[in-house]
């Protein structure tokens, strides 16, 4: 895929989720909003930005949906000016489903928001609030049908699973919740206890127990089971979408194009470089509204490296790494660039091949983790 992606980072939020290590921070008020807004701006104007036309832009977060529409508004002018968006670009907002009414919704499309992610989580309230979620059951559906009313045809819910306390009939309920409400795209991501979170903590002090592995197996099993039976097809091991409607920007970030991150905390990634913004709201702004760059740090990737990440994103998708395409990229053949891995892997039944494509078997997405680590460790040694 020829251009590039952006990534628009809004840090705010209404609360602060228990699970949550993003670069975000509870919402001060709009005076530190319209500041942050206009740094993003400023930082926009200034940084390199790739060859090649505008394939998608991300706004998230952080709650981005307690941004000003006119905000999203000036980061698409403001892109248009110095490159072309591509026809049919892909434009997300994530949205909090308790920010989220027919008056806003209607706002974003104006603005040219095509897709919205709804973080939904899960469709009992006493699990949202274990989360710390601000949001209700009773909001996600007011959401999904504002959203409609409003001209979206392309949805996203985030749901997780593993929560502490959950059971499958808890989580076979919110995958029916889903069969009721139909989103285009459904992202189910497996709890994960983040150092330093509040989740955290409570797990430390024993205060939360999570489901052991077992039981998370049977919940992630259940989603596939129930999502492909309502016509979804599982195209990367946490994503499913209706035929067509693949996130644009997840692909970019799996098949190592390009993109441009701005706001606090945010990544970039030239095709060789891989840069990131500090994390602080404070420190961003004064680097910014001095002239600076927000840049914290960078890492160069070498040709091994960049092999390395190729593969492991490449298998995170369903239809695996393309053969061809990696020895076009690369100069040889795959297996040769990690001699003894992939027929290692193949061995213990976690890799099958048709000549085409190397791909997870169904196995190898239970353990995908194992897999990737194979191929960073060969790509660094």
């Amino acid at each position: 895929m020829t251009g590039f992606g952006v990534y628009v980072h809004w840090p705010f939020c209404p609360t602060r989720c228990t699970y949550c290590d993003f670069a975000a921070m509870v919402d001060r008020g709009r005076v530190a909003a319209d500041r942050y807004g206009r740094a993003v701006l400023q930082e926009l104007d200034r940084v390199p930005l790739p060859d090649g036309p505008v394939r998608s832009v991300f706004f998230g977060g952080g709650t981005p949906s307690l941004a000003p529409p006119a905000f999203v508004v000036g980061v698409l002018e403001a892109l248009s000016r110095r490159r072309t968006i591509a026809a049919g670009v892909e434009i997300t907002l994530e949205a909090n489903p308790g920010t989220v009414d027919l008056s806003r919704a209607r706002a974003w499309r104006r603005a040219g928001v095509t897709r919205l992610s709804l973080g939904v989580q899960a469709a009992q309230d006493h699990h949202l609030a274990a989360l710390g979620r601000d949001h209700t059951l009773r909001d996600a559906e007011a959401a999904m049908a504002a959203a409609r009313a409003a001209g979206f045809d392309n949805l996203n819910c985030d749901l997780i699973y593993g929560l502490p306390g959950q059971s499958l009939s808890d989580w076979e309920a919110t995958l029916g919740w889903v069969a009721r409400w139909t989103p285009e795209h459904v992202s189910v991501y497996q709890l994960e206890i983040e150092p330093g979170t509040r989740l955290w903590r409570s797990v430390r002090r024993g205060e939360v127990v999570v489901p052991d592995p077992d039981q998370t197996a049977d919940l992630a099993a259940a989603a596939e089971v129930r999502l492909t039976a309502l016509g979804y097809r599982r195209y990367e091991i946490s994503n499913w979408a209706r035929p067509g409607r693949e996130s644009v920007h997840n692909r970019l970030y799996w098949t190592l194009v390009p993109y441009v991150g701005l706001g606090t905390g945010a990544h970039s990634f030239d095709g060789r470089t891989r840069r990131w913004n500090v994390r602080g709201v404070l420190a961003y702004l004064r680097r910014v509204e001095a002239g600076c760059s927000p840049e914290a740090g960078r890492e160069d990737l070498d040709a091994g490296r960049l092999a390395g990440e190729f593969v492991w994103l490449g298998l995170r998708q369903v239809e695996g790494v393309r053969l061809d395409v990696f020895r076009t990229r690369f100069g040889r053949p795959l297996e040769q660039a990690f001699p003894g891995v992939v027929e290692r892997l193949s061995r213990l039944g976690l890799l099958e091949s048709d000549g085409v494509r190397l791909r997870l078997s169904p196995r190898g997405f239970d353990v995908y983790n194992r897999v990737a680590q194979e191929f960073l460790q060969a790509a660094v040694s």
